[in-house]
Parts: structure tokens; C-alpha cells; sequence
């Protein structure tokens, strides 16, 4: 039984030291592996942090542009209302320049008519 007993033993050592052996292979191959998912978790969570900077930059880009937007309908009408201004600026001058010509003519013919009746 004793010799039973250490052949026993010895098999399960040798069991043993192929299971550390198969397991310390397996480490080794899993090393790269693991080391490739921490690279590409990396990478994702640096992703999703450029993917939320251009998220927030088009909404920075988008409120911008209706500001520029709101603010350049503004000056637009702004302008359209000075137009108007302008326009009736210029009719209110021709009118005017119109009645102070008839005025001329009429003064004009007056002196006319006073220089010929000497």
C-alpha cells in the first residue's frame, strides 16, 4: 500500500504541475488578450469622448447659428424699416421740389410781367 500510496502521489504531482503548466500557458496566451481589450476600452471610452465633444459643439454651432440668424432677421428689418424711412424722405423731397419749382416758375413769370409792363 505504501508503494500504492506514493504512486499515487506522484501522479497527482505530475497531474498537478501539467495543470500549472496548462495554466500558466493559458495565462501567457490570455496576456495579449487582455491587454488588447484594455487597449480597445480605451479607445472606446476616448471615443465617446470625442463623439460627446462634437455632440456639444454642434449644439454650441446650432444655438449659434439661431442667434446669428435671430440677430441678422433683426438688422434685415431694421434696415427695410430705414428704407421706408428714406423712401418717404425722398417723396416728401420731390414733392417738395416740385411745389418749390411751380413757385419759381410762378415768381418768375411775375417779374416777367412787371419787367414788361415798365
Amino acid at each position: 500500500m505504501t508503494q500504492s500510496s506514493s504512486n499515487k502521489t506522484s501522479v497527482t504531482r505530475e497531474a498537478a504541475d501539467r495543470l500549472q503548466q496548462a495554466l500558466k500557458s493559458l495565462e501567457n496566451a490570455l496576456e495579449p488578450l487582455v491587454a488588447r481589450v484594455y487597449a480597445l476600452e480605451k479607445e472606446a471610452a476616448e471615443h465617446e469622448t470625442f463623439q460627446k465633444d462634437i455632440r456639444e459643439q454642434e449644439t454650441l454651432d446650432t444655438r449659434n447659428f439661431e442667434a446669428d440668424r435671430a440677430r441678422l432677421a433683426t438688422e434685415l428689418d431694421e434696415a427695410k424699416a430705414r428704407e421706408e424711412r428714406y423712401k418717404a424722405r425722398e417723396e416728401d423731397v420731390a414733392r417738395l421740389a416740385d411745389e418749390t419749382s411751380q413757385e419759381l416758375e410762378s415768381v418768375i413769370s411775375q417779374v416777367l410781367v412787371a419787367l414788361g409792363d415798365d
